[in-house]
């Protein structure tokens, strides 16, 4: 069986750490994985946060925004705003060749929408585990990843580790509360709510032309469990403000501990190298992060949709800037 799990050394991060006399880089001080052992690696840590990534490729080249982001965010100024201790870099899920065959189905055909499944469950399995066994050691993940079909594992496995089902904001143009028979690219959240592991779920952000009937029929069906706001009744109609909206969700919300989700096609400019223009400011998503991440229930955040693929420089150094700025609001 492959070893998904690509554990960093200190000598791999100190190799994206440039040092400056009087200075203390963030990478200077967070930790590394000190056993071989997962479980027991964890229980050793002083560290509050797990860092993991999930890129398209097995990541060892230099150019690519999840080495860029490690760079960006290792690189800043450790002080008492930005503590390196707080954080572990774990390494990265190996899933290139899950993601290869995923690229290579044809979804007008039945077989592959069964090969998918299977394809996604194999994902699954590995991620609710990394994820059950970081929240577990009372740490909290924070998973970088290349696509947007992670929520079902990562609730899966922080309801499995806290042994009640969550809460979960998926911050997102869509949904992924899709038709629940068979794993997809479009149900992650409804697979999660139907099996139990999810509690309430909150949408925020979605675009009102993309809100299929089924699921406004859900919602109603499960209002009190189901709620949402949209991209265009704050920014464009301006039926409420942003500030107001992170208040209405949070009342919904902090009965019990949460995951966020953050999906970067509802963030302008940090998706399909930028042009995608239409979203939520990067300040917006700062606020929304800092926000939530100041309640102790706040248990992981997943930022998904990551442009791994970009061969843009300008568009890298932007997006693994961003990403950094956001991983170090949540701690």
């Amino acid at each position: 069986m492959k070893v998904r799990l690509k554990i960093y050394s200190q000598e791999q991060i100190s190799n994206f750490v440039k040092t400056k006399n009087k200075e203390t880089k963030f990478g200077e001080k967070v930790g590394v994985l000190a056993h071989s052992d997962l479980d027991t690696g964890l229980q050793n840590s002083t560290a509050k946060y797990v860092l993991v990534g999930i890129p398209n490729q097995n990541d060892g080249k230099k150019d690519t925004v999840w080495q860029i982001l490690l760079e960006q965010l290792l690189n800043t100024q450790n002080n008492s705003f930005n503590k390196g201790k707080k954080l572990l870099v774990l390494g990265h899920l190996d899933f290139s060749d899950v993601f290869s065959a995923i690229d290579a189905l044809d979804m007008t055909t039945k077989e592959d929408h069964e090969t998918l499944h299977l394809l996604l469950q194999e994902i699954d399995r590995e991620l609710t585990n990394i994820a059950y066994t970081i929240i577990k050691n009372g740490k909290k993940p924070i998973i970088i990843g290349y696509r947007d079909f992670y929520g079902y594992a990562l609730t899966k496995g922080c309801a499995l580790a806290l042994n009640k089902a969550v809460n979960v904001i998926n911050f997102d143009t869509y949904s992924d509360f899709g038709k629940n028979d068979k794993r997809n690219y479009e149900n992650a959240f409804s697979y999660g709510f139907y099996e139990g592991f999810i509690n309430k779920y909150y949408m925020f952000g979605l675009r009102e032309k993309s809100i299929p009937k089924k699921t406004f029929k859900e919602i109603m069906e499960h209002h009190d469990k189901l709620s949402f706001n949209t991209f265009e009744s704050i920014e464009i109609e301006k039926e409420s403000s942003f500030s107001d909206e992170l208040i209405k969700v949070w009342g919904f919300i902090k009965n019990r501990k949460f995951g966020l989700h953050i999906d970067c096609k509802n963030i302008q400019h940090t998706f399909n190298e930028g042009i995608f223009s239409s979203g939520f400011s990067v300040n917006q998503t700062r606020q929304l992060t800092a926000h939530f991440s100041r309640s102790k229930k706040a248990t992981y955040l997943c930022i998904s949709e990551v442009d791994f693929r970009s061969n843009q420089g300008h568009f890298k150094n932007q997006l693994g800037n961003i990403l950094a700025h956001l991983i170090s609001d949540f701690i």
